[in-house]
């Protein structure tokens, strides 16, 4: 089961986007930046390129289908049962 949702994740767009700007923001923790100008111009051009890609695809979250998993329903009313 767990093979299964993690198959699913690695393929939904929206938590592929939430990867890639993860490892984009731990990339920049540690980068060294040119002190050439046009380098540095066009480094930050990938940049913003990047995070408007994320962006596009995390307004599909919207679309995103989620439901409650029959254990966790149970579970839910075993906690409401016990309060």
């Amino acid at each position: 089961m767990r093979a299964k949702s993690l198959s699913r994740i690695s393929a939904h767009p929206t938590f592929s986007a939430i990867r890639q700007s993860y490892m984009m923001l731990e990339k920049s923790n540690d980068k060294v930046y040119s002190l050439q100008l046009s380098k540095y111009r066009q480094e930050q051009k990938e940049i913003r390129e990047a995070f408007k890609k994320i962006d596009a695809s995390s307004k599909d979250v919207r679309n995103l289908q989620v439901s409650i998993l029959g254990v966790d329903e149970i579970q839910q009313g075993i906690l409401v049962m016990n309060k």
